[in-house]
């Protein structure tokens, strides 16, 4: 029996539905893996890994991040694989993008759910369980990484792959 597929649930949630399309999505995923995994040095240490890509994401597109910008993981794929700077999507969308990719390099990555974080409600961000220690990465600031701003946050839930997706569906609703 397989696992759950974070990529295949998460591009059939974002309204990708031909089977030929989330192959197509699965393949821009696959290249752009291979492409980091070209250009960065992977290291047995979990932890330089998840901070290399996300550095990596960070440095190919400065402005990847906007408010209300998209969630769905095929328009964040399209535009992290698009010439220019950005924007890349919302805090969903880059929460989606790096845990799909963490996961590629065999990466534990979970996600956090928080009511309310500066004022966007509500908001997700990825949370790393490396052999050495839990690690929080905002993908919404390029000094995201190792960010310790909601560690005392009485309001976070920590998410598996499965809420991640649901909370593309509850997205989708909320502005329909």
């Amino acid at each position: 029996m397989q696992g759950f597929d974070l990529a295949r649930e998460a591009l059939i949630a974002s309204d990708i539905e031909s089977e030929n399309e989330i192959n197509n999505y699965s393949a821009k995923i696959n290249t752009l893996y291979q492409k980091i995994k070209s250009e960065i040095l992977v290291s047995n240490d979990e932890t330089k890994t998840a901070q290399t890509l996300f550095n990596w994401l960070w440095k190919t597109k400065p402005n990847r991040y906007r408010s209300r910008g998209s969630y769905k993981l095929n328009e964040v794929i399209d535009a992290q694989l698009a010439p220019g700077l950005g924007p890349v999507g919302n805090c969903l969308g880059l929460t989606l993008l790096y845990n799909i990719l963490a996961q590629k390099f065999g990466l534990k990555i979970k996600t956090i759910w928080m009511e309310e974080a500066f004022g966007i409600t509500p908001h997700v961000f990825s949370v790393l369980h490396s052999e050495q220690r839990i690690i929080e990465i905002e993908n919404i600031f390029p000094s995201g990484f190792d960010f310790k701003e909601y560690l005392d946050n009485p309001h976070r839930e920590e998410w598996g792959d499965e809420e991640l997706v649901v909370d593309i569906y509850n997205s989708k609703f909320n502005q329909g």
